[in-house]
Formats: C-alpha cells, structure tokens, sequence
C-alpha cells in the first residue's frame, strides 16, 4: 500500500514461474537484492512519516527505470529485489545493477532540501548461485552484505566465499557471547605523551580478546560484530568502568595528572542513558570526568543523528574530554568541526606513516595542525614509529604522541615502565 509495488508475496510467485520458465528453456535470470544505505538515520532524524515519503519517492524512480517484463518489489522496510529476467548473460545484469547504483546517485528533491541516497545490491544469476528460490533470495541478500561492509553504494556478486565468512560469523558469534558471558576479555593501554617533553600524560584503552577456542580475535573482526549483536553495549560499560578504576590506580601510584582514553561506538552514541551510565561509573571509580576521554572516529561522528550530538554535548557538560579518532579518513566537509564540543583531534596513522620524507603528507599534516591551532583544538598524533617522525611534530608544533617509538599497548600495572619517561 505504501509504494504500490509488488510485495513479497507477489515477487514469490514471480520467481517462481521465473523457474519453471527458466528450467524448460534452459536460460538464465538473475536477482538484485538492495537496500539503502544508512536510511536509518533519515528515520532517526526526520521521523517515519517523512522516510515513507522517501520510500515512495525510491519506488517511483525504481518503477519508471525498470519497466516491461522485470520485477521490481518492496521486500518490506528499505528493502527491494530485481527480477531480471530472460539475460543473455553476467554482462546484462552488471549493467542493470550499475543503473540502480546511478539512479540513487540523484539527489531526491523534496520541499525542504535535497536528499542524497546511495544503495548496496547483491547479485545472483540462476542456475549459477542457485537453483530454487530460498537460496537464489538468500545469496543475494548475503553479496548485498557485503556490498554494505565495503560501504555501499556498488554492488557484488555471489560468491561461495561469502557462505565460508558467514558460517565464521555465526562461529565467532557465539564464541564472542561465551566470552562475554566468563569476562574473558582484556584491556591493553597504549600510552600517550607530551611531544615536547615525552612525559606521559594518558594512555588510550584497547580491548583485545585471545580465545582459548579460537585463538587471538583482532578488535577489527569482533568490535563490529559486537555492535550488529547489541554486546557492543554491556561490552562497552564494562571497558569504561575498567579503564577509570585503572586511572584511579595509576593516580595512587604517583601518576596525578595521566587521563585514560576510550573509544566509543555509534551503538553507544545511540542510547540516551549513555550519559548517565558514564557519571555513575566515574563517581563508582571516584575519578573525576576531566581524566576521562571519549573517542570517536570521523565517520561515526558524521552519521551521528540528532541525537547523538545531543547526547555528546551532554556529556560534555559533564567535563569529559572528546577527541576526533582516524581525523583525515572521512568526510570532506569540516563544518562538523563547529557543530560538535570537540577538544582533541588525532591524526591517523596513514598520515604519519611517510613522514617527513612525503610532501603530501607533510602538507596534509601541517594543515590539520594550522586548522586545530586556529580551532583552538588540540592535536595527537597516532602511529608513531621513528625518530625523524617525532622530530618533525615536535618541531611542527603537534601536542601529543602515540606510537611504537615509546610504546606498544602495554598492562595497567606495565604503563610506568613502558619507556623511560622524560626522554627522547
């Protein structure tokens, strides 16, 4: 009723007679299983009222690109499927995904401003992927998938690959709910330093899971899948409340003014009780809020719906310090920078690696440094490994320093002897 496209029901019997057809000719048909990327947030900021006008919207210009013998359907939320029918071969059904990728590419007008969308689609050609429906619709949605891990906005085809990841999820899956289950997991600190002096004045927190199943598990495979499983948030308390009763223990053992860092999801970002949480696990650590740093990568930053920059400009109110993760890698725009309560932004990795020998990044560097003086923010660098690195931020003028030069993540009790404090 909403779109006035053929619903699930309808597609089934579609695809269906696509079979029968299919069989007895002995040609191929292929499905395009899409969805939109991050039309989430379009709901979260502007209501479901208005993302329905949207989906109508989709629905029209879905309709009016695919006429004739195809299928387009509404599967139901922001999801649609592509009945393609009668191909002569894969090069057909590349170009008809190539259109459904330009056709959101266009921005969708609507009285008050104009709507950019972008759409992940995963692709199956019968017989070659499958040879009934269930598994023709299941394989496309699984290659959609993963067209949305890689960002969106493309398309994949399947590949038998993509099941041997899937069953690795669904193993990793339930090993990760048994180790949450028995706390078996660890907290690393990375120490930060003053570039000037290199004194130590904080550590970022890292969670790291070794399994006694599986083996050791990079935060890259299992943090994200903690966020697709909701572990992200209990997992996420439990880090904080752990790293300020480590800061509490370093500042009894003689470290007065060592802060701690922590990064936080957009998962966590997304519950309003998230502030509350945090001044209850300070108070319990009886730390005080200035030792404690929120972490957010640029791209979460940027996704953040409205209520999400309410909640960090609450917690900065409360006397927590934000820094910017990964600054450089995301967006392009940075008038975020003025929107956001933002203290600390920290150059990524990618940027220090050609240091100081690359001029694009000695020109990149120096400008993010020219822009957080300007901002009155200050600035971290990540990755650190050499002594002409340091040198050159140093001189640069950047604030502080995280890297293997002094430091790989190190224990709580370990992080006084890391390096030898004070020296270059």
């Amino acid at each position: 009723p909403l779109t006035d496209m053929p619903n699930r029901l309808l597609f089934t019997e579609r695809i269906n007679q696509a079979l029968k057809t299919a069989q007895q000719s002995g040609k191929q048909f292929a499905l395009l299983y899409f969805d939109l990327d991050r039309f989430k947030n379009i709901n979260d900021s502007f209501g479901h009222l208005f993302g329905d006008y949207i989906l109508r919207m989709v629905a029209e210009r879905l309709t009016a690109e695919f006429r004739g013998p195809d299928t387009v359907a509404r599967l139901g939320g922001d999801e649609f499927v592509l009945l393609f029918s009668d191909i002569e071969g894969p090069a057909d059904v590349f170009e008809a995904a190539e259109r459904i990728v330009r056709a959101f590419r266009k921005p969708f007008h609507t009285n008050a401003r104009d709507f950019f969308l972008t759409a992940s689609i995963g692709v199956t050609i019968f017989p070659d992927h499958g040879e009934d429906s269930d598994t023709l619709v299941s394989n496309a949605d699984l290659a959609m998938y993963h067209a949305k891990r890689l960002g969106g906005d493309r398309f994949r085809v399947f590949t038998t690959g993509m099941q041997k990841e899937v069953i690795r999820r669904i193993n990793l899956e339930n090993y990760l709910r048994r180790a949450w289950e028995v706390e078996n997991f660890d907290l690393l600190y990375q120490p930060l330093v003053d570039a000037a002096t290199c004194r130590l004045t904080g550590a970022e927190a890292l969670l790291r899971w070794n399994d006694l199943g599986i083996g050791p598990v990079s935060p890259s495979e299992f943090i994200p899948l903690a966020e697709e499983t909701g572990l992200i948030l209990p997992l996420g308390y439990w880090v904080l409340e752990r790293a300020c009763r480590q800061v509490r223990q370093w500042r009894e053992s003689g470290l007065p003014d060592v802060h701690v860092s922590v990064n936080v999801t957009a998962r966590q970002l997304s519950e309003a009780r998230f502030p509350e949480e945090l001044r209850r696990i300070l108070q319990a650590a009886d730390v005080k809020s200035d030792a404690l740093t929120v972490e957010i990568t640029e791209d979460t930053l940027m996704s953040s719906t409205r209520q999400s920059i309410e909640l960090l400009r609450e917690l900065k109110e409360t006397g927590v310090q934000i820094s910017i993760d990964d600054f450089g890698t995301g967006y392009s725009s940075l008038s975020y920078l003025k929107r956001f309560p933002v203290d600390t932004l920290k150059i990524d990795r990618s940027f220090v690696f050609d240091l100081p020998e690359d001029k694009d990044s000695v020109a990149i560097v120096r400008s993010i440094l020219a822009l957080a003086k300007n901002l009155g923010l200050k600035v971290i660098a990540e990755g650190v490994e050499t002594r002409p690195q340091l040198d050159f931020l140093t001189t640069e003028g950047c604030d502080g320093i995280q890297g293997f030069y002094f430091s790989r993540p190190v224990s709580g009790h370990q992080i006084m002897g890391a390096y030898p404090v004070g020296e270059r």
